[in-house]
């Protein structure tokens, strides 16, 4: 084939304007599907936040609503007011002699059974 024909010169432009026009297309039809894939990525992540957001409001809900219902039971109120009276009793014990009365136990009952002669 004689590369200097104009017939070859007209089909080798014809297939390259072919070729730049179809990776034109191409690169357009990509960029566009990766821009639409993302996007609905982010839909789908914003879908599963809200459920999720849903979810945890309703947890929050049920469990206010069973605090509520507890709170009027004669029994939870006696038990709160017996755990209170506990923590108040705690308030008022000696830490000090608590400490020293546990050194005793500890001394007395496991420093004496500890082998320290193992390797």
């Amino acid at each position: 084939m004689n590369t200097k024909s104009i017939k070859f010169r007209i089909t080798s432009l014809i297939a390259i304007a072919i070729f730049v026009v179809i990776s034109s297309i191409l690169y357009v039809t990509v960029s566009r599907a990766t821009v639409s894939l993302v996007n609905s990525n982010i839909d789908l992540l914003d879908a599963v936040k809200e459920s999720k957001k849903e979810h945890i409001e309703d947890f929050f809900k049920s469990a206010k609503n069973m605090l509520l219902a507890k709170t009027t039971d004669n029994a939870t109120v006696q038990l709160l007011w017996s755990v209170d009276e506990g923590f108040q009793e705690l308030e008022d014990l000696e830490i000090n002699n608590i400490k020293e009365e546990l050194k005793k136990y500890y001394e007395s009952n496991y420093v004496n059974n500890i082998n320290f002669k193992v390797k």
